[in-house]
């Protein structure tokens, strides 16, 4: 049995294409959710758009710590990963998985891997060799040690491989790790998505999308100010449509910072369907998340990225992604060149072709073969 571990929304995108993939070829799972995302628009919209399966148990009846509505999100980020440590400790004593599967470099992912490591639970992780070189950020934190506990690496693109490689992680004596080049599992879930969208209207009205949530942007007050008039700007050139992120309203209240948000349109976050269609349709979207930098290359749709490095290079060579840092002059330059169709398109990617999660699911049926044939 292989337990699936997801806690936040890009966690319950990558996991929808793996858990079809695996089902396909019967490869026995559960899908456990941390709760670190819990509210209906961070977390249950989302199950409903994606076809998840139904998950192994309600945490709220494991430990003392109990996740319950919202639990997660009055936590420390060090609370919150101690919180998951304890509850996936008893979860994985109760029901034994021979293999634990996470996904990129969020604190559920780690605090998964943390408890796989001490409880001897083999581990694969799934976008694996991810770097921006950015050690201010936790995410890169997050990514090395996950990689450093795992066994299997699930590698996104040629470039993740070599950074695997640079760091010599498939040598350690004693370890057995494996290395697999499988492609990027977003992009099969977008896909799979586009696929069943109703076809743009055609409609000649160009808006932006603009999306802002890691720690970095946001819980820096200055660094939020700096986003949200920068994006201001914009928006005096063209609609710039903002659904916003709970962190990210939080801190905009607590900064109160409410009159920067006048030029924009403010929307609650969005399902996971209903944020394709708006992405697609857009003229361009700026973000630091990581997850649209690739989805939005994907579509062949603009990506400004509020953020001086990332961990997606294949965006910057291939993709339509590029880095804007905090540069609001820079910005509006590209936001010009956007609008005057000078743009780059998407190159082809082989990486991005929707079926890495079938690779992963053959990789881990063979391997948790392995793993019994040992036992």
């Amino acid at each position: 049995m292989i337990h699936i571990i997801v806690g936040t929304r890009p966690n319950f995108v990558k996991a929808a294409p793996l858990c079809r993939a695996m089902t396909t070829i019967g490869l026995d799972f559960d899908l456990i959710h941390t709760g670190q995302h819990f509210d209906d628009n961070m977390s249950g919209v989302f199950f409903r758009d994606l076809g998840l399966p139904p998950l192994l148990d309600n945490l709220d009846h494991y430990g003392p710590a109990g996740f319950g509505p919202g639990h997660m999100g009055r936590k420390t980020t060090c609370g919150q990963i101690a919180a998951i440590i304890e509850i996936l400790e008893e979860v994985f004593e109760g029901h034994r998985p021979n293999m634990i599967v996470v996904f990129g470099d969020v604190n559920s992912s780690l605090a998964a891997a943390i408890v796989a490591n001490k409880m001897c639970i083999p581990l694969a992780h799934v976008e694996a060799g991810e770097r921006s070189f950015d050690r201010t950020m936790p995410e890169e934190i997050n990514r090395v040690l996950i990689d450093e506990m795992a066994n299997l690496l699930f590698c996104s693109s040629q470039e993740s491989v070599l950074n695997l490689n640079d760091r010599h992680i498939e040598h350690y004596p004693g370890q057995a790790q494996k290395v697999f080049r499988v492609g990027n599992i977003m992009a099969d879930q977008l896909i799979h998505t586009l696929d069943r969208l109703p076809m743009d209207t055609g409609s000649d009205e160009k808006y932006a999308v603009l999306t802002m949530h890691r720690q970095a942007g946001v819980d820096d007050r200055c660094a939020l100010v700096s986003g949200l008039r920068a994006a201001g700007r914009v928006a005096a050139r063209l609609p710039v449509i903002f659904p916003v992120h709970p962190r990210t309203r939080r801190r905009i209240i607590e900064f109160d910072l409410t009159s920067l948000l006048a030029p924009l349109e403010t929307i609650d976050p969005l399902g996971y369907v209903e944020f394709v269609k708006l992405v697609r349709d857009a003229a361009f979207v700026m973000t630091d998340s990581g997850g649209l930098q690739v989805e939005t290359s994907v579509m062949n749709v603009p990506c400004l990225t509020l953020r001086s490095r990332t961990e997606w290079a294949d965006t910057l060579s291939l993709g339509t992604n590029r880095l804007v840092g905090s540069n609001g002059d820079f910005l509006l330059e590209q936001v010009d060149l956007i609008l005057a169709n000078k743009w780059k398109v998407r190159q082809t990617n082989p990486d991005w072709d929707g079926r890495a999660a079938e690779r992963i699911a053959t990789i881990l049926k063979k391997e948790c073969h392995h793993v019994h044939q040992a036992v």
